[in-house]
């Protein structure tokens, strides 16, 4: 697909680039002759006038209509331009018998070579060949001088080898031109699509980086909460800890008399039965909840990392 559009690009500007050129001949050529008619016109009227404003009427008429055809087609404006710059030629030839006019069928082949090409400048060239050899066997040029058909025919033919070595060279110039041009625009293409993919990664990249400020930033009141959080649960313990160390000492010290020292109540066969046992039970089970409540505030002192540590002498065998 690029492909194709690469053809049809390059064959746009090629036409374009031969209707610029034709447009130039055009103009260049009505300027010229325009300039000679107004000159002969108004040092030579004797002689021009007013014949030769019926060439001038047919050539303004080939004037404007090739440049009508020529917005629409291409070749047939050309064919039209040069029919039109023939039959003004043909005009001037017979309205002022003079066979040097003839001479200007030379300019033909000369605007062919580069505006038609080589393939349009051999066929006006046979064309011409067959109207100074054929048509004055017709009677339509019997006034034509003994070689001057030849004459005119070398004259025609040293304009187009001159034509098409002088526009061979252009347009090699032109193909050479319009390649770079094209690897140009090509180049150019592929750095401009770069330059998007790199547009559209950088924007992609924004976003991310957006993306990660936001999750960073969530991240970091998350943390925050979950600090605070714990601190609460840490001040939480503690002060649950705390409390409960106090009823538990309570606790633990009476359990602790009625285990060890059973006399301080009454004498233990005069304690009701299993009492003794319950209050062993009450003992261990405060000293294992007072050792779970340690743990706790030691845990807290940890996070706190204010955990007090003591070196001591350890058997290992006892461990």
């Amino acid at each position: 697909m690029n492909r194709l559009r690469t053809l049809f690009t390059e064959d746009r500007i090629s036409q374009e680039l031969l209707e610029s050129t034709s447009k130039y001949i055009i103009y260049s050529t009505s300027s010229i002759y325009l300039v000679f008619h107004f000159i002969v016109s108004l040092f030579y009227p004797r002689i021009f006038s007013p014949k030769l404003w019926i060439c001038t009427f047919i050539f303004l008429v080939t004037f404007i209509g090739t440049l009508l055809i020529l917005r629409y087609t291409y070749v047939p404006a050309q064919v039209f331009w040069l029919v039109g710059v023939s039959l003004t030629i043909l005009s001037a030839f017979f309205l002022f018998n003079r066979v040097e006019i003839l001479f200007l069928f030379a300019v033909l082949p000369f605007m062919t070579i580069s505006t038609i090409g080589l393939s349009g400048t051999i066929i006006v060239e046979i064309l011409i060949l067959c109207l100074t050899l054929i048509l004055p066997g017709t009677g339509w040029f019997s006034t034509l001088p003994a070689g001057y058909p030849f004459a005119i025919i070398f004259v025609c033919i040293f304009a187009g080898v001159f034509g098409w070595g002088i526009s061979n060279n252009l347009n090699s110039a032109i193909e050479n031109a319009s390649f770079h041009y094209f690897e140009a625009r090509k180049r150019l293409q592929e750095t401009r699509e770069h330059r998007a993919e790199i547009s559209r990664m950088l924007k992609e990249q924004n976003q991310f980086n957006y993306q990660l400020k936001q999750m960073t930033r969530m991240l970091e009141q998350a943390r925050s909460k979950a600090e605070e959080a714990r601190e609460d649960r840490d001040r939480f313990a503690m002060a649950v800890s705390h409390e409960l160390r106090s009823p538990l000492n309570f606790i633990i010290g009476f359990s602790d008399l009625m285990v060890n020292a059973p006399e301080t109540y009454a004498p233990l066969d005069e304690w009701p039965p299993g009492l003794y046992d319950d209050s062993q039970e009450i003992y261990k089970s405060s000293k294992h909840l007072l050792d779970l409540i340690n743990d706790i505030l030691d845990m807290g002192k940890m996070d706190a990392r204010q955990m007090p540590l003591f070196r001591e002498r350890v058997d290992p065998k006892i461990l």
